[in-house]
């Protein structure tokens, strides 16, 4: 009788290749539907992968945006108290709020 064969393991990047792969293909195929990637010229697949990281930086930044606001949006423990009688007006001159 054989040894149970060990589980397959994969290293992470190998993992991030082909997950992104896949999502070129899914965008390729979205895009451009039936056609093989081969077929497509070298414009069309700039198209591709520029939709594809287009979508991964915005879904990046909807998962990052609340933990940095979260992280990030915390008055400072010296800062003083903003009066209530305080309004922001722009300045003519820069176009800066003052």
């Amino acid at each position: 009788m054989m040894p149970p064969a060990a589980p397959m393991t994969h290293s992470p990047s190998l993992m991030m290749c082909i997950n992104y792969t896949s999502l070129v293909l899914q965008v390729k195929e979205s895009e451009f539907p039936g056609r093989a990637w081969t077929a497509l010229d070298p414009a069309q697949r700039d198209q591709v992968t520029a939709l594809t990281d287009l979508l991964l930086v915005g879904a990046r930044w909807r998962l990052e945006s609340p933990v940095f606001a979260e992280l990030f949006a915390q008055p400072s423990p010296n800062a003083a108290p903003v009066p209530a009688d305080l309004v922001a007006v722009e300045s003519a001159r820069t176009g800066m709020y003052l």
